[in-house]
């Protein structure tokens, strides 16, 4: 293997998995290259989920000969790569995130956690990014009689017509009318409150001289208008936009010659200029196969008739879609990060029970520019010295407990939580150094002060969020912390004292003593200088160290470390289980349409349901039935909610469940 150097974002190197254990969900890393590697699995519920870190500035896996020293700065460095999913929540879905599946998440050095929406940076590569559609056929042999009438509904948005009884009401002058009224609609506004969505699903329409209303699963946004250029301003942008396809602009269509990038694209003629334009475009991928629109047709129409009321929207295709995504960590204010990591959820059924589910996500292309040389990793190379908490040269105050664990250097550390208690220590290296100390970083964590030869330097705070809630705060983080770089070489005296000040958001003053390392950083890794032929360490997959990295990079650290033996890897019992429902039921609620003493309703009446802070209207017509209302909310919960799914268990009676 010989001398190499491990870098930032390197998927053999530096990548690893956590959050699917414990519940029955399993997932491995695998087929690992500088170039690429792919994840997958088995998901049995819709709340399981994987977690893909691509960067941990705190290595927690290594041995400490090759474990590489925490570095934060990826300053101007882009990350390239292409993305498949299978049997996964795409990430051009634009469904609530549950969990977050459509976003990079990144805890930076300091400041508030950030989230960047992959969609946002991502470019369609190859493979046919289906657009979800269907079609009504209209009937009017001899044109519409007067009142004829036909109500469209696309979950909360209304469209009706009404004839006039005008011989020009012909089958196709009913799907045009329907077309433009759909194209016109401002699915998306600008207002003093900002944005405003006046739909929860949008559709894009298109009519043909055969009286065919062709219905598209639509995007929308606002975008700036010059010419042949559009720009986007808000909502969603343009990915997956295809060439050739149609994009409405203030409902007036227009076709699409090019998308150069997520927010920029051009069209085949002029459209006229303006800022703020609300845009519609036809919309590829899974979430369209979710929208069911339906019509309510008067019972008295004379001559006008549509084949089939109820029209679900199919053809879609999210998987075997390529997506190119580009990330800039400077452009987007992330270049200085402890952890980055991407989420990986179940595909939603529409409308169905979750089934266990094999899952897929190809990572290929995967490439970083780095015109600052800032992604090379350097670890203590030979001649570090390292002086633990159980040496001679360590003087402690009163007030220190042994704190024993695996993960502390030779298994325990010493740990204070009185503030004043300090140790000193001294150590000798004849090389200019970088000095850091071995500590644990956690919630209850207090801050020391650090003095070097009498020479105070900057405190360290040891406080850290390591989970997401209180009820959930996650696990201490063992490492290291650089306390000054570029140390003179000979005696030093070291003194960390614990304060009586800290983090205003930690909940103790714990400070953990584990170890000072005299660091001489190298970037180059060299291969073991002592090898054992037949021997080898003790594997076993109910480990952290195994089943959450690579083979790759696992057999990487295996012969940095000198073992050359045969391997034996112990496959623990956890992993042949399979979670599987015995006996359980869903919780559920029964909605049953009825009108208010024996009467009807009227154009004027309307009816909500909320499930929590989700609302959903239909506005009531004359000719609404018990059917029709109750086939309105389950095609609305269906397609707009990701909690819940309902159907349709009687006559006028639907039942909601959670998903």
């Amino acid at each position: 293997m010989g001398t190499e150097q491990i870098l930032k974002l390197q998927p053999d190197r530096t990548l690893y998995l956590r959050g699917f254990d414990g519940t029955g969900a399993a997932a491995a890393l695998c087929q690992a290259s500088p170039t690429g590697f792919t994840v997958c699995g088995v998901f049995r519920d819709i709340a399981d989920f994987c977690v893909l870190v691509i960067y941990d500035a705190d290595n927690l896996f290594e041995h400490y000969s090759v474990k590489y020293l925490p570095s934060f700065d990826l300053s101007g460095m882009v990350l390239n790569f292409s993305l498949s999913y299978q049997g996964l929540q795409p990430i051009d879905s634009a469904k609530f995130s549950w969990i977050d599946w459509a976003q990079l998440d990144v805890v930076p050095l300091v400041g508030d956690p950030a989230k960047i929406t992959l969609w946002d940076h991502a470019t369609l590569a190859s493979g046919t990014y289906s657009v979800a559609q269907g079609v009504y056929t209209f009937s009017a042999p001899g044109g519409c009689y007067i009142y004829d009438r036909l109500t469209l509904y696309v979950n909360n948005v209304v469209f009706d017509f009404v004839a006039n009884g005008d011989p020009k009401e012909t089958a196709a002058y009913v799907a045009q009318w329907f077309a433009d009224a759909i194209n016109s609609y401002p699915w998306i506004e600008w207002t003093e409150k900002g944005v405003v969505f006046n739909s929860s699903s949008v559709v894009i329409a298109s009519a043909d001289d055969s009286g065919n209303l062709t219905l598209k699963y639509a995007r929308a946004g606002l975008v700036n208008v010059n010419g042949t250029s559009v720009e986007w301003v808000a909502w969603i942008k343009f990915p997956g936009i295809a060439p050739g396809s149609t994009i409405c602009l203030n409902g007036i269509p227009y076709t699409v010659a090019a998308v150069s990038s997520p927010t920029s694209l051009t069209l085949t003629t002029p459209a006229t200029s303006g800022t703020n334009i609300p845009y519609v475009a036809e919309c590829g991928g899974s979430d369209g196969n979710d929208l069911v629109v339906y019509m309510v047709v008067r019972p008295g129409n004379i001559n006008l008739t549509v084949n089939n009321p109820v029209l679900q929207l199919t053809g879609r295709n999210s998987e075997n879609v390529i997506w190119d995504i580009s990330l800039d960590f400077s452009a987007l204010g992330i270049d200085q990060i402890r952890q980055a990591w991407l989420t990986f959820a179940p595909a939603l059924p529409a409308g169905t029970p979750y089934t266990d589910t094999e899952w897929t996500a190809t990572f290929t292309n995967w490439s970083v520019t780095d015109p600052n040389n800032k992604r090379p990793l350097q670890i203590a190379g030979p001649g570090s010295l390292r002086v633990g908490n159980d040496q001679s040269s360590c003087t402690y105050s009163d007030g220190w407990n042994l704190q024993p664990a695996n993960n502390y250097w030779h298994g325990f550390a010493r740990i204070t939580d009185t503030p004043g208690s300090s140790v000193t220590l001294t150590y000798t290296i004849n090389q200019t150094h970088d000095l850091y100390l071995g500590t644990s970083l956690y919630i209850d964590r207090g801050m020391v002060s650090i003095t070097l030869d009498g020479t105070a330097l900057p405190d360290l705070d040891c406080y850290l969020e390591t989970g997401p809630s209180l009820s959930n705060p996650g696990s201490e983080v063992v490492t290291r912390r650089l306390l000054l770089a570029g140390v003179a070489a000979g005696a030093h005296t070291v003194t960390l004292t614990l304060k009586n000040t800290n983090n205003p958001n930690s909940f103790g003053f714990s400070f953990i003593f584990d170890y000072i390392e005299a660091a001489l950083p190298t970037s180059d890794v060299n291969d073991a200088t002592v090898t054992y032929s037949n021997v080898s360490p003790a594997l076993d997959f109910d480990t952290d160290a195994t089943y959450k990295m690579s083979p790759q990079r696992l057999l990487w650290h295996i012969l940095k470390l000198g073992f050359r033996g045969q391997l034996n890897e112990y496959l623990g019992v956890f992993w042949w289980n399979q979670r599987k429902r015995a006996g359980a039921t869903w919780n559920s609620a029964v909605v049953t349409i009825a009108a208010l003493s024996g009467g009807t309703w009227t154009d004027t009446d309307y009816l909500t349901v909320a499930i929590g802070g989700f609302t959903m209207k239909k506005s009531l017509i004359y000719w609404d039935t018990a059917e029709t209302i109750a086939e309105h909310f389950v095609c609305y919960i269906n397609s707009a909610s990701v909690s819940m799914r309902a159907e349709i268990t009687g006559s006028g009676e639907f039942t909601i469940y959670p998903r």
